[in-house]
């Protein structure tokens, strides 16, 4: 194993507001506390999307710390456990009879029930990520699968960790998509849809990312989330894009879009540009037979979330 750990949580520890639907009230989550990240450096020849951190260790607890025997609010405990008499007997009189019963007596389900409780989301999610690499290797092994969640303490647990796009290299993705769907124009849940298209300068990638997100799995697009298929964010040299993919070209993406530019303030005249699937199979299809791109290339080697 490295002895540089790839985990640690972000610096940023700000309380971000996340709507359930079914839930009138509105419920905030904010991310588990976080360390100061050591940082990594983006030049090496293989990044990983994960900060550097120093591993956190917990000690393992010892009689004296676990129970408090000499010092601390428990500190008689140790001395009422005292050894009877009677020659041979060297159970503590406080474990014996009655005693044994009450300190070994199991919890009630009452004091279970009220542990806290996970708060599950309507879908679990699948978090890829794809590193700079050449612009003809093929696309779809290209990007790796790095973590999935199907809860909002699952969802921080995960998030808290990621790099922010800011933080990302040039040419690489971020990729957030239903479990079971890959982020590929080819698989069946995209093939007959498209994506919503966001061009944004260099600097406001990261939160435009983090609120869209939010957005999305807080089920802020309603009855459109069943035809929502995932985002993608392409960090690029000049510019970074924001994607949002559809299982369908219709009504539904007009809904969609609605919800992008509500959700993410944006003003009245932002430019969106919708592009169906299809159109770039097609598209990438025509340069191949033409002899224009690489002959290695696939519709999937090309960058399918631009």
């Amino acid at each position: 194993m490295d002895s540089n750990p790839i985990w640690t949580r972000r610096s940023n520890v700000s309380k971000l507001s996340l709507s359930m639907s079914g839930d009138n009230s509105s419920k905030s989550y904010g991310p588990p506390s976080a360390t100061k990240s050591r940082g990594g450096d983006s030049s090496t020849r293989q990044f990983l999307p994960f900060n550097n951190a120093t591993p956190l260790v917990i000690p393992s607890p010892t009689a004296a710390s676990a129970f408090g025997l000499g010092s601390g609010a428990f500190a008689t405990f140790g001395s009422s456990l005292k050894t009877p008499k009677t020659p041979g007997d060297t159970t503590p009189s406080l474990l014996r009879g009655e005693g044994a019963n009450s300190l070994l007596k199991k919890p009630s389900l009452s004091s279970v029930s009220e542990l806290p409780q996970p708060h599950p989301l309507k879908y679990t999610w699948v978090v890829w990520y794809r590193s700079p690499g050449s612009k003809f290797q093929d696309y779809e092994k290209s990007t790796q699968k790095i973590a999935s969640f199907s809860t909002v303490e699952e969802f921080w647990s995960v998030y808290c960790h990621l790099r922010k796009p800011n933080a990302l290299p040039h040419v690489s993705d971020y990729h957030f998509f239903k479990k079971g769907i890959r982020p590929v124009w080819e698989d069946d849940a995209n093939r007959a849809g498209g994506k919503w298209i966001l061009r944004l300068k260099k600097g406001v990638s990261t939160r435009f990312w983090e609120e869209l997100l939010l957005a999305i799995i807080g089920e802020q697009f309603a009855e459109a989330t069943e035809d929502l298929c995932g985002a993608v964010l392409s960090i690029r040299n000049n510019e970074d894009v924001l994607s949002v993919w559809t299982r369908v070209d219709g009504p539904t993406c007009l809904k969609i879009k609605q919800t992008i530019m509500r959700k993410l303030n944006l003003p009245a005249d932002t430019a969106m540009l919708f592009k169906s699937h299809a159109a770039s199979i097609e598209a990438v299809n025509n340069k191949t037979t033409t002899g224009t791109t690489n002959s290695a290339s696939t519709p999937s080697t090309n960058t399918s979330s631009q």
